[in-house]
C-alpha cells in the first residue's frame, strides 16, 4: 500500500509541532504561533504525502518543493499586504488611557 510511510510522518510531525506550538503559547501568550505551526506542519505533510503518492524522484521532488515554495511566497505577499482597520471598540485599557493622555 502506497503513502503508508509518509501517513505516519505527517501524523508524527503534526502532533511534535502542536505540542511544540502550545507549549510556546502557554509560555508567551501568543495565539498566531498555533495557526503558523499548524498550517505549516500541513504543508510538510501534504508534500510528504504527494511525493509518496505520485513516487517522485530527484527533479520531481525538487520541483514539488519548489512549486510549495513559490505557492506560499506568493500567499505570503497577497496577505500581508492586506491592511486591517484599529477597532477602536476593543482596545484594551491601557490603551483608551494612553489616548486620553495624548488628548
Amino acid at each position: 500500500m502506497e503513502a503508508d510511510w509518509s501517513l505516519a510522518l505527517g501524523v508524527l510531525i503534526f502532533i511534535i509541532a502542536i505540542i511544540a506550538a502550545i507549549i510556546y503559547y502557554l509560555r508567551y501568550k501568543k495565539w498566531f504561533i498555533i495557526s503558523y505551526v499548524a498550517s505549516f506542519s500541513v504543508l510538510i505533510f501534504s508534500i510528504f504525502y504527494t511525493w509518496d503518492v505520485l513516487s517522485l524522484e530527484g527533479l520531481g521532488v525538487i520541483l514539488l518543493l519548489g512549486a510549495s515554495a513559490v505557492i506560499m511566497i506568493v500567499l505570503g505577499k497577497h496577505f500581508s499586504g492586506i491592511s486591517f482597520e484599529e477597532d477602536k471598540v476593543h482596545t484594551s485599557l491601557k490603551e483608551k488611557e494612553k489616548e486620553k493622555k495624548v488628548k
